[in-house]
């Protein structure tokens, strides 16, 4: 069986999740949907597929809704594709609020269709390699998790639907950071505390462009990330992870650095270090890694031929939105005090 895939929403991620299709057996791209012709037309002549701006005359050739819309276009979409027995892959975020996020997850489990959302991250190998790792205590007992996302946008980049509230849902958090929040929450294990700050120190939006985040983990150990998209020119993803036996580095999710206090554990661990030359810098939008995509959507597809779960399906997307809304939550506050001192 091939699972027929249909994408809606032909931005620039969309293109990326076309590239990753086409590389699955499992899998064909079968149509394009957009509310703009222009725009259909032009993604479905690129990839030779048929385009549409009728919704429901989408569904009649698609299994799957690969959602790649603005972050507040969800539930108009995903409801009437999940009742009509379509599966639901989403790029992250899942939606913007709990309350979406839940009723998108209940009408999916009623209609019994499958439930993904985009975390690519998770599936680079060095990545996949690291949580095993640190999963079966290879690396020792956690202590720090710290993430960097120190990148830069231009303004063009904030005058359609990024940088505001409604549409976006916040700024550089739930859209670029949240890559980084999702891996150290899924790396280091659930959140029991935050501390953060977020500040707009360059663009003029409505929402953070800016933000400093402290966290405790339920192991005891702790975390922190900071981000922007203030930050010119823009630097490669960074994530440090230390434990009691060492530390690992990684830039744009690949391991390229070890410091183990038993060396031999450095070359039977992490064989390839400094070996690799793929990087991507994606502290530009428009340069994205296919293979982490292609990995998350093949499994997806997977989960759809083998009736299982998927691996980032909408309960594990949740917990990061509920990360993410609760340190929006705690900077508001941390804001508030501090006015109320000045």
């Amino acid at each position: 069986m091939t699972v027929r895939i249909g994408i809606a929403g032909p931005g620039g991620v969309a293109r990326t999740h076309a590239l990753a299709i086409k590389g699955i057996p499992e899998a064909q791209l079968t149509a394009v949907y957009s509310h703009r012709e222009e725009s259909a037309r032009r993604f479905a002549k690129e990839f030779g597929i048929p385009w549409f701006t009728d919704f429901s005359r989408f569904l009649e050739h698609i299994d799957v809704l690969d959602l790649c819309t603005p972050h507040h276009v969800r539930s108009e979409l995903i409801l009437p594709a999940a009742t009509k027995g379509k599966h639901i892959l989403v790029e992250k975020p899942l939606a913007i609020s709990l309350e979406e996020a839940d009723e998108i997850i209940k009408v999916c489990n009623e209609a019994k269709v499958k439930l993904g959302v985009i975390f690519q991250s998770r599936f680079e190998e060095d990545i996949q390699l690291l949580n095993n790792y640190l999963k079966e205590g290879k690396l020792g007992k956690p202590l720090a998790f710290s993430g960097y996302v120190k990148w830069y946008r231009d303004p063009e980049y904030y005058t359609g639907w990024h940088g505001k509230q409604a549409t976006e849902g916040g700024g550089v958090l739930i859209n670029q950071a949240i890559h980084m929040l999702d891996l150290i929450r899924w790396l280091g294990g659930e959140v029991t505390d935050v501390i953060a700050m977020t500040a707009r120190l360059l663009h003029h939006i409505e929402v953070e462009d800016t933000t400093f985040i402290i966290l405790r983990f339920d192991s005891g150990a702790v975390g922190s990330l900071e981000a922007s998209t203030a930050l010119y020119p823009g630097y490669p993803m960074r994530l440090e992870v230390h434990t009691d036996l060492g530390t690992v580095i990684l830039e744009e999710n690949e391991v390229i650095q070890v410091d183990l206090r038993e060396q031999g554990l450095v070359t039977s661990l992490f064989p390839s270090i400094g070996k690799k030359t793929s990087f991507v810098r994606t502290a530009s939008p428009t340069e994205i890694k296919i293979l982490p995509h292609q990995r998350q959507i093949q499994d997806f597809v997977r989960a759809i031929l083998e009736d299982k779960r998927p691996a980032v399906d909408g309960y594990e997307a949740r917990k990061t939105l509920e990360l993410v809304l609760e340190i929006y939550k705690k900077a508001r506050r941390f804001e508030r005090e501090v006015r109320a001192e000045a």
